[in-house]
């Protein structure tokens, strides 16, 4: 069992009588090389093992602050890919619009081009049909005084054989 030894301002007391001393007469050179050596070991243990926590624990919280920083740039570099898809996106519809916008004045001249040859088709037709009406009229008025005139002639001639000593006139017209 161990004895305890008690302190008492730079003097100390043996704890059976109470008889006061100077420390270095109670405890030998050898005695207090011995208790230095362990007290230099338990120092250096704990010193170790003190050492060792705060590393830990530095460790602990700097993979703490890589993981929150790997996550974060994680998060950024995913927010980052969801915009380039969506200007990508909106890129792709901008040129559909302007294609449909192209198309669609596209269509407009076909459609345009398309009404004009038809107005054309039409006008040319009733242009036509106007000029068959004037010809037929034409041909019809001729026909008619045509078969006047053969009618008249062939009848002169007829007349000119019947009576072939008298002078025929033709009658004036009305």
């Amino acid at each position: 069992m161990a004895r305890s030894i008690i302190v008492d301002g730079g003097r100390d007391r043996c704890p059976k009588c109470n008889h006061g001393f100077p420390l270095s007469e109670g405890i030998s050179r050898q005695t207090i090389e011995r208790y230095a050596e362990d007290f230099e070991r338990s120092v250096a243990a704990h010193r170790k093992k003190l050492e060792a926590e705060l590393a830990a624990e530095a460790k602990a919280q700097f993979d703490q602050q890589r993981k929150a920083l790997n996550e974060a740039l994680g998060a950024k570099e995913g927010a980052l890919a969801r915009f380039r898809s969506e200007e990508l996106q909106l890129r792709r519809q901008l040129r559909e619009l302007e294609e449909a916008d192209k198309n669609r004045d596209v269509d407009y001249q076909r459609r345009l081009d398309e009404e004009r040859r038809r107005i054309e088709a039409q006008f040319k037709a009733q242009i036509e049909s106007a000029q068959r009406k004037r010809r037929l009229e034409a041909s019809s008025s001729r026909a008619r005084s045509s078969s006047r005139r053969s009618a008249r002639a062939v009848l002169e001639a007829l007349l000119r054989n019947a009576f072939p000593l008298d002078e025929i006139v033709p009658s004036p017209r009305a």
